[in-house]
């Protein structure tokens, strides 16, 4: 129903896109998004995710931040600058921003895998078990099994099995 001349057109079209892998058409949808837009804060955040994807860490980051500038309530976006800040090798930072997105999205297994994995990584495995939990309860349901699945029931084992669960750890082993 929107307008195909507004910038909310293109970006939904470029979302759309992005979601499909059609990374051609996200963007040249969110190029045109911005053309029509350039205060328009989830087309930044769009562009930042196709950033990403190419390998263009540095630039998705900065967009993920403008994103965030302009459209603060915008989840999706701390999660993007989340894994980018993964790929950068800086955790810290990473773990921040994986904290606000599963804090405020409890609806993606996904980013609660990579948070706790993050968290387990670094030892804290305490911290790291609610979100391997989450993530792994979610993906027993999904179809097809996530890639990250396997893993997830892992670490999940062996948080609980350090915290003395010996007997739900074994559930997930």
């Amino acid at each position: 129903d929107v307008e195909p001349t507004r910038a909310e057109y293109h970006l939904y079209l470029a979302w759309a896109a992005s979601d499909s892998h059609d990374w051609t058409l996200a963007q040249a949808q969110v190029d045109q998004a911005l053309k029509l837009d350039a205060l328009l804060g989830d087309a930044y955040w769009v562009r930042a995710v196709l950033e990403r994807v190419q390998g263009s860490v540095d630039d998705a980051i900065r967009d993920a931040l403008k994103a965030l500038q302009l459209h603060p309530s915008r989840t999706e976006a701390h999660a993007t600058l989340a894994a980018s800040y993964s790929d950068k090798n800086q955790t810290e930072q990473a773990l921040a921003e994986w904290q606000i997105a599963t804090t405020r999205a409890s609806d993606h297994p996904d980013w609660e895998f990579q948070y706790g994995r993050l968290l387990f990584d670094r030892g804290n495995v305490a911290q790291a078990r609610p979100h391997l939990l989450a993530a792994a309860k979610i993906a027993e349901n999904m179809t097809p099994s996530p890639v990250w699945m396997a893993k997830a029931e892992f670490m999940t084992a062996e948080a609980l099995k350090k915290e003395g669960n010996k007997i739900d750890a074994k559930e997930h082993y």
